[in-house]
């Protein structure tokens, strides 16, 4: 297993320096942010809604760990130029919403994207943007299909085949089954009926894939 300063540089636009910077400030323990959610807004990248009576403002910035997020903005710059998910994100929002707000919400994909990897039964990132880039299309669905088809590619390699060759279909037959199972077991409030789906998908995977 790489170091998690490694692990955490694997990630667009995160440089080696900037992983150790990120873990500098969260430490290696992240089962102390619940979910996410906790994380984002802890690094004070969660967008605060200012009303006054029946008059908004735009969201303003909250109070947070402000080199942790610096930290995450650089990274999500260096992402812009890379042709991938986070980069697509970041030069579309950029357009919508100027550079610095396009920045902290990509950053905060970038922490996001830090505590799945640190709590893989919590969530998957390819279920969790599916329904993001079906209903965006263009530039951002293109992206979102190149990112599956190297989660494909890694699949294949891991499982194989007897004969030595690279499983594609059992690739797709896994993927696909976990993204669906994913969405549902997340969508449902029953917890017991989300670890069902879960359970039975993991156990259908294993019947149809292992030999």
């Amino acid at each position: 297993m790489l170091p998690a300063a490694e692990r955490l540089a694997e990630i667009p636009g995160v440089s080696l320096d900037l992983a150790r910077a990120i873990i500098a400030e969260t430490g290696l323990d992240m089962t102390r942010f619940p979910t996410a959610a906790h994380l984002a807004s802890w690094a004070g990248l969660t967008p605060v809604a200012r009303q006054s009576g029946p008059r908004s403002r735009k969201p303003g910035r909250g109070h947070g760990d402000s080199y942790l997020r610096g930290s995450c903005t650089q990274a999500a710059t260096g992402a812009a130029t890379t042709d991938t998910f986070l980069g697509e994100r970041l030069r579309r929002l950029s357009r919508r919403l100027g550079g610095s707000r396009a920045r902290r919400a990509a950053g905060r994909s970038i922490l996001v994207i830090i505590w799945h990897r640190d709590h893989p039964e919590s969530g998957c990132g390819v279920a969790g943007v599916a329904a993001d880039a079906a209903r965006t299309g263009g530039p951002v669905r293109g992206s979102y299909t190149r990112q599956v088809k190297e989660c494909l590619a890694v699949l294949a390699d891991l499982i194989g085949n007897p004969d030595g060759q690279a499983g594609e279909r059992e690739a797709v037959l896994t993927l696909s089954v976990l993204v669906g199972a994913i969405s549902m077991a997340r969508a449902v409030d029953d917890p017991d009926l989300a670890r069902q789906i879960m359970t039975n998908a993991a156990a259908a995977l294993k019947q149809s894939i292992l030999p």
